[in-house]
């Protein structure tokens, strides 16, 4: 699958679809591709962007680690774990989340989810640098966020990548679960109407799209060597309808992804469960970090849900 050409929107249609068409049937009108590519062109060439787009911009590295063969090597070593949120571990962490804050809305599973695998991950990665600068990538689906709206059948991507602020592992690790949390809601919430289009004309501006590519995708890689990182990139396959899909022989029993190592060192997805009871999510990090994970996730869990902070 090329991400130029579909994001999990587009993906989950196009596979309903081919489903429908499969079993000799009609295709809803929300399943009808919407092929208007044109939609998100930069509506004024030339024009400068209006905000400092930080997600075109390197994140940070290892402090103090350029020879560190834990982090740079020319073969990297990976491995993933799959861990799973149930729903009434989600609703504890929303909970804590927002007993603690004033907002207009609660945080939503995404948010929290994504805070708490932030934390886990820094936590599990610290190395005795308290002021290792850390960020945050996810990708926000844009169809609703633009004005007028994208259609939902819109076949393309539609995504953008969007980063917090960088912070250090103490404000992650150390600072209460309210702030990480907010700083997750933080990025996402900036991805209006006018921050997509001024991203647009970014992109729009770039001479060098290699360059560009590099920066958003290849940020582990320096001088023809793989460098770990110590950021996170989160990606959310959720309320899709994937578990619709029906070929004939019954609906799906399990979505995973189907890769997540290719430059994916820090990088995580987060799924649906097929009965509706939780999240299934995949986690690559370096072999030496994936054993403590696993041990800190439950842990933490119970320790963040019932104390005070």
């Amino acid at each position: 699958m090329s991400r130029c050409v579909l994001d999990g929107s587009s993906a989950s249609n196009f596979i309903n679809s081919w489903a429908k068409l499969a079993k000799g049937e009609n295709l809803d009108s929300y399943l009808i591709p919407f092929l208007d590519r044109t939609l998100l062109d930069s509506k004024t060439l030339n024009l400068p962007p209006r905000f400092q787009h930080h997600e075109f911009s390197p994140p940070p590295i290892w402090e103090g680690c350029s020879n560190n063969s834990t982090h740079l090597r020319k073969n990297p070593s990976f491995a993933t774990t799959m861990l799973k949120f149930t729903k009434k571990q989600v609703e504890k962490l929303k909970n804590k989340a927002n007993n603690n804050e004033n907002k207009v809305r609660g945080y939503t599973s995404f948010e929290v989810i994504t805070g708490y695998l932030w934390r886990c991950v820094s936590k599990v990665r610290f190395e005795g640098n308290w002021n290792q600068p850390t960020r945050l990538t996810t990708l926000v689906n844009c169809r609703k966020k633009l004005n007028p709206p994208i259609p939902k059948n819109y076949l393309g991507n539609a995504t953008f990548p969007t980063v917090t602020e960088i912070c250090s592992f103490d404000d992650v690790v150390n600072k209460s679960f309210c702030y990480v949390v907010g700083k997750v809601r933080e990025a996402i919430e900036k991805m209006n109407d006018e921050y997509v289009r001024s991203g647009l004309d970014y992109i729009a501006n770039q001479k060098d799209m290699n360059l560009l590519r590099d920066k958003l995708y290849n940020f582990a890689k320096r001088n023809g060597q793989f460098g770990d990182n110590p950021n996170l990139y989160v990606v959310g396959w959720t309320n899709f309808p994937f578990y619709e899909t029906d070929f004939g022989w019954g609906k799906p029993d399990y979505l995973v992804p189907g890769i997540d190592n290719s430059n994916g060192i820090g990088k995580v997805f987060i799924v649906d469960e097929a009965n509706g009871d939780g999240f299934l999510v995949t986690v690559c990090l370096q072999p030496l970090h994936i054993d403590a994970l696993k041990k800190l996730f439950y842990e933490d869990m119970e320790i963040i849900t019932s104390s005070k902070l």
